[in-house]
């Protein structure tokens, strides 16, 4: 009877150890927040790595394109200058030149508003991200401080002699 007895408090000892305390809780917490910080700051950078590649090969293509521009303006313009068509067709050419010039432009414009578009959306996120996180941290806060007073309340009563200790 005391065996069984001795091996009962020895499993319920056991279950008691495998719930974590409140200060391992803490603990856990905090860790888990430090590899979340530690998670976004490494998802940022490759945010940021990422959007400077796309901007420098767009900035490469679009000095190709002008260095492209540059040459056919340069070999075409002393052949068009000889003659009166010549002179037309190469004032036509530079005029189709600008449209296009304008056009991408334009792309350009629109490209520019939807990225503006897009921070805009995402500042409004991170900001409801950011409320949400601080009503996380109140409410941990409060659970705290009910958690110390209920210990409190816990430790008056057994003080009092109204309660026998749980074990």
């Amino acid at each position: 009877m005391l065996a069984r007895r001795s091996r009962e408090v020895a499993r319920l000892h056991r279950v008691l150890d495998d719930v974590p305390s409140r200060g391992e809780l803490l603990q856990y917490e905090k860790r888990f927040l430090e590899l979340f910080e530690e998670i976004n700051a490494t998802r940022e950078e490759i945010d940021k790595r990422f959007a400077a590649y796309n901007f420098y090969n767009e900035e490469r293509k679009l000095q190709a394109q002008e260095g492209e521009l540059v040459a056919s303006v340069h070999s075409s313009f002393v052949p068009a200058m000889r003659s009166a068509s010549g002179q037309r067709q190469f004032l036509e050419q530079a005029s189709r030149f600008v449209e296009s010039a304008r056009t991408l432009a334009q792309k350009q414009t629109v490209q520019l508003d939807k990225r503006r578009a897009r921070r805009d959306a995402k500042a409004v996120e991170r900001d409801a991200l950011a409320d949400s996180q601080r009503a996380y941290f109140r409410a941990v806060k409060q659970l705290q401080q009910q958690a110390e007073r209920n210990e409190a309340l816990a430790a008056r009563i057994q003080e009092a002699g109204l309660e026998e200790p749980a074990e």
